[in-house]
């Protein structure tokens, strides 16, 4: 029977009230929209966008947040995007698009000719794999595109089984999470050694094929002039008004200052490149005339670096016969336009890089004038010259690599699939830690499933006995009952996850069957016993059985 009858009802009031009860109802509904757009907005972020509350994510109409989402997915860290594009911007909030690409900018036709011959360069270029990183290769918060691709690459070739990737690699990886490119920011490091050979069955060789297919547009050049600024001269000079008054320059930022291919001829410019190409940039970065050949022969010959030529082909594994015997090779590629002498090759092995750096080192051997300079930028100006157009660009020995304004041009090509990946991105990665690689599906129907079935077993038993027998004790029964349901179920949500994971199944087990053991051979055999003594011994064996003896024994056989 309702509370107000139909004629009631017919009231004004009663309308009265049944529209403020619809209008308060409504209103707490439309309260609910607003956090969960704010909440479906914010499953789409990263550390460019996390910081920024909104009912609709800005990337996908704001292009200058699109452009910051790219850059960070391009470059993962700050400090990486900073080197490449030879700027300061200090946090990713901070990184406009170059406006000069505009059409509707009256852009300078030097820099958006510069841009246009790099992108034509950067697009056919063939790279040796330690010129350049993986573009939207890293994976340590937001798995990025050739990260999830490259995981996928590896789980379809192993059928699914980390046991069988980790035998045949010989690691120990605890969960696909671990499967992953290697990061960027140590690829211009002498201390990073790249170029190296590998087995088969090293992941880092799998990892190097991948990386040889990976597009020209997502290869991230190693930007040795912005290295040049980030790595070294900013932590000598601590501003560009420093440096030009130790230098007699007037560059306006440190982007226009150019690493040169060759050694400065004198002052302060030759003292900063000779510091840095020895110890500092990587030798894959370096070329060495193969002049030096004997001397570098008789820095080996040196106690300090070996004994006698035993103990050199004890360590490499060779059979020369003396220091003279040993053999470097040169580079293939044809130099002969720079140096008619030819160019040594980076060795393929850790020691040998080590005998080599340490040899660039040390200024008394190697003469400073044997070695250049050859990375990307150079490479492109040697593309400029072989394709004739290398004089539309005046002084342009020191006009840098564009990264930045070839990425917002890549972004400006692309924008439709760069907003769909990033729209997509933090999705699929959910999805398949959900359902692929992670157990929570599986968990979650093993919970509700016990769950359900414990509920639809107990609760009637103990709802029959309670109206059935009416013990002393109901109320407070149902008074406890009801005060386990005052709490929501977020409060316990941690708490029933410990228990579940430290659940004693086998403790409860030997427990109750020790209990229910006593209570039978009590019934049986002792009618005439006590129920509370029966009882209460049934509950101390199960107790000492449990929690004592269960573990004591499984100890004994090496189970914890």
């Amino acid at each position: 029977m309702p509370i107000i009858s139909r004629i009631g009802a017919r009231s004004g009031k009663v309308r009265a009230l049944y529209a403020s009860i619809f209008f308060v109802l409504t209103l707490g509904g439309v309260t609910m929209v607003y956090p969960f757009l704010l909440m479906v907005a914010g499953s789409f972020s990263s550390q460019v966008d996390s910081e920024g509350l909104g009912i609709y994510p800005a990337f996908w109409f704001d292009d200058d947040i699109l452009y910051r989402k790219y850059i960070e997915s391009r470059y993962a860290t700050i400090t990486v995007t900073e080197q490449a594009h030879g700027i300061e911007y200090r946090s990713w909030q901070k990184i406009d698009p170059v406006d000069r690409l505009d059409e509707d900018v009256q852009a300078a036709p030097l820099d958006l000719e510069w841009v246009k011959a790099y992108r034509a360069y950067r697009n056919q270029a063939d790279w040796p794999t330690p010129w350049y990183y993986i573009a939207q290769g890293q994976s340590s918060r937001f798995v990025r595109k050739h990260a999830r691709t490259f995981r996928q690459q590896m789980a379809a070739r192993f059928d699914d089984s980390l046991a069988a990737l980790n035998d045949y690699y010989g690691i120990g990886y605890v969960s696909w999470e671990m499967v992953m490119l290697p990061g960027s920011d140590q690829l211009h490091s002498r201390r990073f050694r790249t170029g190296l050979h590998f087995e088969d069955r090293d992941i880092l060789y799998d990892i190097r094929a991948y990386k040889a297919t990976v597009p020209n547009i997502d290869r991230a050049p190693v930007n040795v002039d912005g290295l040049f600024w980030h790595t070294f001269l900013r932590t000598v000079y601590s501003s560009i008004d420093t440096y030009n008054d130790s230098h007699d320059t007037d560059f306006h930022d440190y982007r226009q200052v150019v690493l040169p291919a060759r050694p400065p001829a004198e002052g302060k410019v030759r003292e900063d490149w000779e510091t840095f190409v020895r110890e500092e940039l990587n030798l894959n970065f370096l070329r060495i005339d193969k002049s030096v050949i004997p001397a570098y022969r008789r820095f080996l010959a040196q106690p300090s670096q070996y004994n006698n030529i035993a103990e050199y082909n004890q360590i490499h594994g060779t059979k020369f016969a003396s220091f003279d015997d040993i053999h470097i090779p040169i580079h293939e590629q044809d130099l002969a336009a720079e140096s008619p002498k030819g160019w040594l090759k980076i060795p393929s092995t850790r020691r040998l890089q080590e005998d080599l750096s340490a040899f660039v080192v040390n200024r008394d051997i190697c003469p400073l004038e044997a070695i250049s300079v050859y990375g990307p930028r150079q490479d492109f100006l040697a593309w400029l010259q072989a394709q004739g157009t290398i004089d539309k660009f005046p002084e342009v020995d020191t006009l840098a690599l564009p990264l930045a304004e070839a990425d917002y041009a890549d972004l400006l090509d692309n924008k439709a699939a760069i907003r769909w990946e990033e729209t997509k991105r933090n999705y699929l990665h959910v999805i398949e830690y959900i359902l692929v690689r992670g157990r929570a599906v599986s968990n979650t129907v093993i919970y509700c499933g016990l769950l359900i079935a414990a509920t639809l077993l107990v609760n009637p038993l103990a709802a029959y006995a309670l109206s059935r027998y009416r013990p002393p004790s109901q109320y407070k029964i149902l008074l406890l009952c009801m005060a386990t349901m005052a709490f929501p179920g977020e409060v316990t949500m941690i708490p029933a996850f410990l228990m579940l994971k430290k659940f004693p199944f086998w403790n409860l087990a030997v427990g109750f069957s020790v209990c229910a053991g006593i209570l039978y051979l009590g019934i049986k055999y002792r009618p005439k016993m006590s129920e509370t003594v029966l009882g209460l011994t049934a509950m101390t064996a199960a107790i000492l059985s449990g929690w004592w003896l269960a573990p004591l024994v499984a100890g004994l056989f090496g189970r914890d």
